[in-house]
């Protein structure tokens, strides 16, 4: 089953552009990536940030559709770990921002198998 991770509002509209059926589309495209991978319970894992940098914003979801901020607008600093829960839908995709604005993405995370999740500077890794 594929849950929708943000709250969107569909207005109706006479003609439907392209702009207005992107979130939809995302949506679906993130269900089909999950074709074949069963899902779990949501998960705890611990995030490590190892990176000289703080980490300002922390997102599981589908490109173009983050959702809310795991971190909770709280950040990390360098060095901090803390745990976050995870929806058990693998298939979507974790974004890391730093504070400086760079920010990078891990395809192939699988909340259901991986419990911790190292930041390092410009990678990340799923353990």
């Amino acid at each position: 089953m594929c849950r929708l991770l943000t709250t969107t509002r569909f207005f109706a509209l006479q003609r439907p552009s392209f702009p207005a059926l992107l979130p939809a589309a995302l949506l679906l495209a993130s269900c089909a990536v999950q074709t074949g991978q069963p899902a779990c319970q949501a998960r705890r894992l611990e995030v490590a940030n190892a990176a000289a940098l703080p980490v300002e914003q922390l997102y599981y979801g589908a490109p173009g559709a983050w959702g809310e901020d795991l971190l909770g607008g709280a950040g990390m600093a360098a060095g901090e770990a803390r745990p976050v829960v995870l929806p058990g839908l693998p298939g979507l995709v974790l974004r890391v921002v730093w504070a400086d604005g760079h920010a990078i993405e891990l395809q192939g995370l699988d909340p259901c198998r991986n419990t911790r999740i190292v930041m390092a500077e410009r990678v990340i890794r799923a353990d």
